[in-house]
């Protein structure tokens, strides 16, 4: 793992100064000859200068304000010094193209990564020392082939040419480990009881559910169908590609649009989606996953045409995919269909001890898999987060129907009708306290199951049953005609009962 932080080089800079004295952190003054404003640092990369190549950009939302490309002289190759030109307030009415004002925030980008490090612009004339912190731009090579981890798009395995034949983002060699056919299981037991404890759990159906989160590579095969032209809805954050926690990344800078999963990040689970990214992504799932159909995505498993549907929509009880019920997720990561019985957490496991967090290697898989492993508190740190996605199923923890993560790594929208104007999430997350993993969280902090429905967050993503089967008791009947294997990695766990 490896960071990059900034380190104050005041010796090139004395000129452009007129030899200020400069604070060793935090913003300093001085009168420059021209009114603009200066950001200026000393870039380190694992302990040595990031050398020759770094480029360094100033940016305000997507728009490249300023560039600045690092030499290889020794010594100072690491400093950069970027020139914000700005105008007065005065000049009225909108900006120039690539001309600032004050009161706008300026992010700083190393080779293209966001290094979550930004400053607000408080003055023309303003020079300020800025610390960036949290960006993996590393030369390191877990795999040996010359690319490093950050850049690489099989992270692992050897790929020196980046080869990806279907243009995903995942190199070849990574492909089936990143993108392998999801698996769906039936859950069995039909009419099970109800939780005693929390009176959750009650199913009176068969229902499905995938045995993992939706990966970045899922949402981006759902962008790459529906979002090319146009992304009316949404569907695409920009989080996705410049948070370090993000998973895809969008090419083109206006329509049309093409979708790549970023180094390292296919097997992850996608975030940065709010309810409506979720029931968007479930209507196309019900409509047969179709490719350039925008509208596959407004009806189906839930009607978004209706107003406000954020609070208002609903899933159809003939829905044959769409989002989870709380009681079939609760079901599904609790229950033990031998005993009949329900445990504390998603791991087949009760009291004490609480779960063992997840830790991972420097590209997310995770490095101390077990009975009793869950990606919680911060547990799991790469990229240069504290606290990170990892890989699905990477803890090998699983549930008694064998579903993985319903604790952990991203919390999972439900389809529960909204409370108010507020939507359910049940799991908890890569950052979450143990309570969360909990059957009864809920009762322990009601506040932390519920949230804005158009929340886009690094800690939350989706789960779904399979496309094409009935989830609700009205259409329960096809499930004896579908069969129990299926071709996508189905697996019947009613040998349990």
């Amino acid at each position: 793992m490896s960071k990059i932080r900034v380190r104050v080089g005041l010796s090139a800079l004395q000129c452009l100064l007129f030899a200020s004295t400069l604070a060793s952190d935090g913003p300093v003054h001085a009168t420059i000859p021209e009114p603009h404003a200066v950001l200026f640092g000393d870039v380190i990369v694992d302990g040595y200068p990031l050398g020759s190549g770094g480029t360094i950009q100033a940016r305000v939302g997507a728009a490249v304000i300023s560039s600045y490309v690092i030499g290889s002289n020794s010594g100072l190759g690491r400093l950069y010094a970027v020139k914000l030109p700005m105008e007065s307030l005065a000049d009225g009415g909108s900006p120039s193209p690539g001309v600032l004002r004050v009161g706008n925030n300026v992010s700083l980008f190393v080779n293209g990564i966001n290094s979550s490090t930004s400053t607000v612009l408080f003055e023309r004339a303003q020079v300020s020392q800025v610390n960036l912190t949290g960006i993996v731009t590393t030369n390191s090579d877990v795999d040996g082939d010359g690319v490093s981890n950050w850049l690489d798009n099989c992270g692992g395995l050897t790929n020196a040419s980046q080869v990806d034949s279907n243009q995903n983002g995942i190199g070849d060699p990574c492909e089936a480990i990143q993108n392998p056919a999801p698996t769906y299981l039936t859950i069995g037991n039909a009419g099970n009881a109800a939780d005693p404890a929390t009176g959750l759990g009650a199913v009176p159906h068969q229902f499905t559910i995938e045995n993992t989160e939706v990966t970045n590579v899922q949402y981006r095969d759902f962008l790459q169908a529906v979002a090319v032209n146009s992304d009316a809805n949404g569907l695409f954050n920009d989080s996705m590609a410049s948070d370090p926690r993000g998973g895809i990344s969008r090419i083109g800078a206006s329509p049309p649009y093409s979708y790549r999963v970023r180094p390292n990040m296919g097997d992850k689970p996608v975030n940065f989606v709010s309810w409506l990214d979720s029931a968007r992504y479930s209507n196309w799932l019900q409509n047969g996953s179709p490719s350039n159909t925008p509208s596959s995505t407004e009806q189906g498993a839930f009607d978004l045409l209706v107003a406000d549907p954020q609070f208002n929509a609903t899933k159809s009880p003939t829905a044959t995919a769409g989002l989870l019920s709380l009681n079939e997720w609760y079901k599904a990561a609790y229950y033990d269909p031998i005993s009949g019985t329900y445990s504390d957490f998603p791991t087949r496991t009760s009291g004490l001890p609480n779960p063992t967090p997840a830790i991972s290697s420097s590209t997310g898989i995770v490095t101390n898999p077990g009975a009793n492993v869950v990606n919680y508190a911060n547990g799991a740190s790469w990229a240069a987060q504290t606290g990170n996605l990892t890989n699905a199923a990477g803890t090998f923890s699983a549930s008694a129907y064998q579903t993985y993560d319903q604790g952990g790594n991203a919390a999972e929208w439900l389809a529960e009708p909204a409370v108010g104007q507020l939507r359910m999430v049940r799991g908890g997350s890569y950052a979450s306290a143990f309570e969360l993993l909990r059957a009864d969280a809920a009762t322990i902090n009601p506040g932390s199951v519920r949230l804005d429905p158009l929340y886009e967050g690094a800690d939350v993503g989706i789960r779904v049953p399979e496309p094409g089967l009935a989830t609700s008791l009205a259409a329960g009947v096809l499930f004896l005609i579908a069969g129990v294997i299926r071709s996508s990695g189905h697996r019947d766990v009613r040998a349990r009962e």
